[in-house]
């Protein structure tokens, strides 16, 4: 099955296809990050059944967030329970950047004969002005992405039960400790130049370029 699968890929997915399995899981576990914090938001507005998930299933993920800070703050929780939401908002905006980063940044190998052991994910923003950025990543990096939205998604979890069963009145006695601070990969990841990692290539129209992107 697994040569089978590979054989099918395009060149532009085949060339990285050491990497599929660690975006992929991250691509999934964050879905997992998005059920939890529906929940948390239908637990906040007291939302049951289908009004539930017909209000909250198409909540973008920056608005859900504000929406449970607003509405978290209008109640007069447990000084336990609004830290871990506000801890749990923190990590949520961090995490979600990282997870743009790797499933929509472009996945590129060094060309061959520069450094082919070199990865890099190729980020585009045209907000303005054209930039184009190059980071160098590791498999391991995204692994750790994956394990952090995991583990965000069981921390959402855990609120929304500590949530449940609170009774308005007395102090929850599972406290939550602050999620774990995460890291911005956008600001720890080393920067390349195009140099770095590509090679520039010259077309039969005379054009010259350093995209990678070009031969997919």
């Amino acid at each position: 099955m697994e040569k089978d699968y590979l054989s099918e890929l395009p060149p532009a997915l085949a060339s990285i296809s050491n990497r599929l399995p660690a975006i992929g899981l991250v691509a999934v576990n964050w879905t997992q990050v998005e059920i939890q914090t529906q929940r948390l938001m239908a637990q906040l507005l007291h939302l049951e059944g289908a009004f539930s998930v017909a209000t909250t299933a198409h909540v973008g993920d920056r608005t859900a967030i504000e929406l449970i800070l607003s509405v978290a703050r209008l109640y007069t929780l447990p000084t336990s329970a609004l830290e871990a939401i506000q801890s749990f908002a923190a990590a949520h905006n961090i995490c979600r950047g990282n997870r743009n980063l790797i499933i929509h940044g472009t996945h590129l190998n060094s060309e061959p004969g520069v450094d082919e052991s070199r990865m890099c994910i190729q980020k585009i923003s045209a907000r303005g002005r054209l930039k184009v950025l190059f980071l160098e990543v590791t498999l391991e990096t995204i692994f750790n992405v994956a394990k952090e939205c995991s583990a965000l998604a069981g921390y959402c979890n855990e609120i929304v039960n500590l949530l449940h069963t609170y009774d308005g009145k007395t102090e929850p006695q599972n406290l939550l400790q602050p999620f774990p601070s995460l890291s911005d990969l956008m600001t720890i990841l080393p920067q390349l130049s195009p140099e770095e990692i590509l090679q520039p290539r010259t077309f039969e129209s005379g054009w010259t370029t350093s995209v990678h992107g070009s031969k997919f």
